[in-house]
C-alpha cells in the first residue's frame, strides 16, 4: 500500500533516484510520457533543483511513498517566478514503473491540487497524445484541452 504526503527534505535522494530511473526506462519504453534532458543531470544540479522546490513558498510538492520511501513526485510550480505568469502553475507527475497502476497518481494529483488552492489561478499540464491513460486521468480530475 502507498501513502501520499507533502515532500520533505528527507525525500531528496529517493526522488532523485526515481528521476534517474526514468532515463533507463525511456530506453525501452518509448511511451513513458516524460520529457527528459538529453543527458541525465548531475547530482549537484538535481540537489539544487530539489532544495529550491522544497524551499519555495509558491511551489507544491507531493510524494507517493511505499515502505517509507518516496517512489513518485507530483509538483505544481509557478510558470515563471516574479511575473504575471507566476499565477499559472505547471503540474508535473512521475511515478517509478514498479509502482504505477495502484491509484497513486490520482491520489498524488488530488493532494497537490488541494495544496495549490489559493496559490495559483490556473494550473496547466502537458501530456503526449498517445498517453491515453494519463489523458483519461487528467480529464477525470477536471482538466480540459
Amino acid at each position: 500500500m502507498y501513502k501520499v504526503r507533502e515532500a520533505t527534505a528527507q525525500d531528496m535522494m529517493a526522488v532523485i533516484e526515481a528521476y534517474y530511473s526514468y532515463y533507463d526506462e525511456v530506453k525501452y519504453n518509448a511511451e513513458l510520457g516524460l520529457t527528459l534532458y538529453n543527458e541525465r543531470p548531475d547530482l549537484n544540479t538535481e540537489t539544487k533543483w530539489y532544495n529550491n522546490l522544497i524551499g519555495s513558498n509558491r511551489a507544491v510538492a507531493v510524494v507517493g511513498e511505499v515502505d517509507g520511501k518516496a517512489v513518485g513526485l507530483c509538483t505544481i510550480e509557478p510558470r515563471k517566478e516574479n511575473s504575471e505568469l507566476s499565477r499559472i502553475g505547471v503540474l508535473g507527475i512521475a511515478i517509478m514503473e514498479k509502482y504505477r497502476n495502484m491509484g497513486m497518481g490520482r491520489a498524488m494529483m488530488t493532494k497537490a491540487l488541494e495544496l495549490a488552492r489559493g496559490k495559483f489561478e490556473i494550473i496547466i499540464l502537458s501530456v503526449f497524445s498517445n498517453n491515453l491513460r494519463a489523458i483519461h486521468l487528467y480529464r477525470s480530475l477536471g482538466f480540459i484541452e
